[in-house]
């Protein structure tokens, strides 16, 4: 696991367990993908967005409905 998605992860349980543990609580993830193109999604930059979206639905299934990108 590279040190990006570590940080990912992380933050991720941070905010389900501490800083938005209501139902009633939402989470906004922020990610820039400005001057980013179709065409390069792929590799690495594929990878990682495919690890953020396997994150939610596989650990946090309860809380991906919170969950706005």
């Amino acid at each position: 696991m590279s040190t990006l998605q570590h940080f990912i992860k992380f933050t991720a349980e941070f905010n389900y367990t501490y800083s938005c543990p209501m139902e009633r609580d939402k989470v906004v993830n922020i990610i820039d993908v400005s001057g980013l193109s179709l065409t390069m999604l792929k590799g690495q930059t594929l990878d990682f967005f495919k690890f953020i979206a396997a994150l939610a639905q596989d650990h946090y299934p309860e809380v991906s409905e919170r969950n706005t990108y």
